[in-house]
């Protein structure tokens, strides 16, 4: 027998720990994680995951009032878990409060993450300390920064993994009512996110491996799975995920080989050559079943993940985060067997590093803050502070220092718990930094948000969406205010998302022939006047620099009819290179002029030539130009250039518009011809 005495003062630290009812740990760990992302979730106070924030509210507020439609139309959107448990919220709480009661939620269901962690870590055998270290890895992974988007992905975290645990415990020990389980969990998590759905092949592939012929009599229920969950995939990529075939290309696969290094070097370069030692030689049936489950399924989402990241060349970090916890338990596996497996880890920790030195991080890192990788905006932030070589050398040390413990770890047991400490550490540091850019990109919301449904008291709205104009901003007023139930766009605007979005067709006239009732006129990037619509409401608020003024929610009986459309001047006055300029009398035919002043500020970069109608002119830094344009019909004439410059937002504008009024025409023409005055 061993004394107290004898104990060290370590060994007395672990088996404290290990003494305290899992029940406690847990909760302690869970409640921690809640509070502090609730509590951090405060600095970020409105939507900009667009349009996936928009479409969730759309469909949770459907739901709530007994329909699957988003603004008229089919929602074809399988992940319906999320908006069926924010329906309530969304239906009988104010925006504003409904927002806050999601952001607690998500923070709630992210840290339940432990829960299923546990059961599987017993499940393989795990010693207590170490099933305490991967749970409370999996509450400080970096992408939880973005607990404060209400979307699916932080309700579906804790099923994905349950999925996986109840996999693997269904395959180990096979029973009719374990399998049951299993698949109403995989269910569960494919509502929450349809790539889940690759939990059903991954238990088969477990089944097959560890049962061979009998796999199927053994597995039966499971193998009646494959027929829904491939119809649901169908379904899927039929509507809301639709892919082209463009989307599969050879850079697919170099995809591939990216994403699985920046899903795991950064954070868990430590932990990942154990972790795949332990995949590729489990010691029994359960880790073989876990091995075969947690493979397959990280396999299978970082395929799909490819194949979305493809086209843009982003890394999809928050379909992957979910593979992150399972190999860390693979680690606390490999840490358990005892087992050096050196011509494993040592391979995969030379790799890892070569790639650190041949792929650095700052290659990935352009508009990082603008995108869903909160990895890769930690190694922003990391490049705001101290450079963007030294922020490169950084990391790949701190890889490159992984690959050491991993090799250590195949000698010394302290130095595999070293390892999971410092993928622990690296986490949290990596979530503080994403947090920190979080809180600094917030796009707060104006005081009223729903000021639309405030001004249109009930009656449902027209947006309409303009060329020249941001979705951001648009997708911002179409997530607080529910009466925007129909979108049209006009001329080359870009609509919102993919659901349907007619053309908004202008008549002769003037007339706006498919707009009814009340609109919202988008103005940020294209400006109009009515002659008989009256201004129903117009926010004189500042939101992230821009002026909400410029949408204005009018009323029209019957068809609005346009007086003046300029399309293509942005809010800030300035034209774009191509800009489209009408202008109709009060009876809608007839002769029509128009009045206006061109000018360039004194700090412009440099002249601009432009035509303005058909005539040529040029316009110098510091000078203003006046112009009469008109003809015996509407106007209807162009003012191009293309010595066009940046403006603060990165946008190519020529020059400025002011003083747009109607006037008679000076020249009785057919066609419009201008002039300067």
């Amino acid at each position: 027998m061993i004394s107290a005495g004898s104990l060290t003062r370590r060994d007395l630290s672990v088996a404290r720990l290990v003494s305290v009812r899992p029940a406690v740990v847990l909760t302690a760990i869970a409640g921690a994680s809640a509070a502090l992302q609730a509590y951090l979730g405060r600095g970020h106070t409105g939507p900009r995951f667009f349009p996936d924030e928009y479409i969730y509210a759309a469909i949770s507020r459907s739901i709530g009032h007994g329909h699957l439609l988003v603004r008229g139309h089919a929602a074809n959107f399988p992940a319906l878990l999320q908006p069926l448990l924010a329906a309530p919220a969304w239906r009988f709480l104010p925006v504003e409060e409904a927002y806050h009661v999601l952001q607690l939620g998500n923070a709630i269901a992210a840290s339940l993450v432990v829960v299923p962690l546990w059961l599987l870590g017993r499940e393989l055998g795990l010693p207590r300390w170490s099933t305490y270290l991967v749970c409370l890895f999996s509450v400080t992974l970096p992408v939880l920064a973005l607990v404060p988007s209400t979307v699916s992905d932080f309700v579906t975290y804790p099923l994905a993994v349950a999925g996986a645990a109840t996999a693997v415990r269904s395959l180990a020990q096979p029973t009719r009512k374990r399998q049951l389980v299993f698949l109403a969990v995989a269910v569960l998590a494919t509502l929450g996110r349809i790539q889940y759905f690759v939990l059903v092949p991954a238990y088969l592939v477990g089944a097959v491996a560890l049962d061979r012929r009998a796999a199927l009599r053994r597995h039966a229920l499971a193998f009646l799975a494959v027929a829904p969950a491939a119809l649901g995939v169908v379904l899927a990529l039929t509507g809301f995920y639709a892919i082209d075939l463009h989307f599969f290309s050879p850079a697919t696969a170099k995809m591939f080989g990216l994403q699985a290094f920046l899903v795991s070097a950064p954070l868990a370069a430590a932990i990942v050559p154990g972790a795949l030692a332990a995949l590729l030689r489990p010691t029994n049936r359960t880790q073989m079943a876990f091995a075969c489950v947690t493979g397959t399924t990280a396999l299978l989402l970082l395929a799909e993940a490819s194949v979305w990241a493809t086209p843009d060349g982003r890394f999809k970090e928050r379909y992957l985060f979910a593979i992150l916890p399972l190999l860390a338990l693979a680690f606390a596996v490999y840490l358990r067997n005892g087992r050096r497996h050196l011509r494993i880890v040592l391979p995969v920790a030379l790799t890892l590093a070569i790639a650190a030195a041949w792929l650095p991080l700052d290659h990935y890192t352009s508009n990082a803050p603008l995108f869903d990788s909160q990895t890769v905006v930690a190694a922003w932030f990391l490049e705001q502070k101290i450079g963007v070589w030294q922020a490169s050398l950084l990391i790949a040390l701190v890889i490159a220092f992984g690959g050491l413990l991993a090799l250590a770890a195949t000698r010394v047991r302290t130095a595999g718990v070293a390892a999971l400490l410092a993928a622990i550490g690296l986490a949290a540091c990596a979530l503080t930094a994403a947090v920190i850019v979080d809180h600094s990109n917030n796009l707060a919301p104006p005081p009223d948000p729903a000021w639309v449904d405030h001004a249109a008291a009930g009656a449902p709205v027209t947006a309409v969406v303009t060329p020249s104009s941001g979705r951001v901003q648009m997708l911002q007023k179409l997530y607080w205010n529910s009466s925007i139930q129909r979108e049209v766009v006009l001329g080359e605007g870009m609509a919102t998302d993919t659901y349907p979005h007619p053309a908004a067709t202008i008549s002769r006239t003037g007339a706006l022939t498919n707009v009814h009732g009340d609109f919202l006129f988008d103005g940020t990037g294209s400006q109009a006047s009515f002659w008989n619509a009256a201004t129903l409401a117009r926010h004189d608020e500042f939101s992230h620099g821009v002026s909400d003024k410029r949408f204005t929610l009018f009323h029209a009986n019957g068809a609005p009819r346009f007086r003046l459309l300029v399309e293509n001047q942005l809010s800030s006055g300035w034209l774009s290179p191509l800009t489209h300029l009408r202008a109709w009398p009060a009876s809608g035919s007839g002769p029509t002029g128009v009045r206006f002043t061109l000018s360039l500020p004194a700090t412009a970069p440099h002249r601009v030539r432009l035509f303005v109608g058909p005539e040529r002119f040029v316009l110098h830094p510091g000078e203003r130009m006046r112009f009469a344009c008109g003809g015996t019909s509407p106007v209807d004439m162009f003012v191009f250039s293309e010595d066009a410059s940046l403006d603060r937002f990165k946008r190519l504008v020529t020059v400025q518009m002011s003083g747009l009024h109607l006037a008679r025409p000076m020249q009785a023409t057919a066609k419009t011809n201008c002039a300067r005055t």
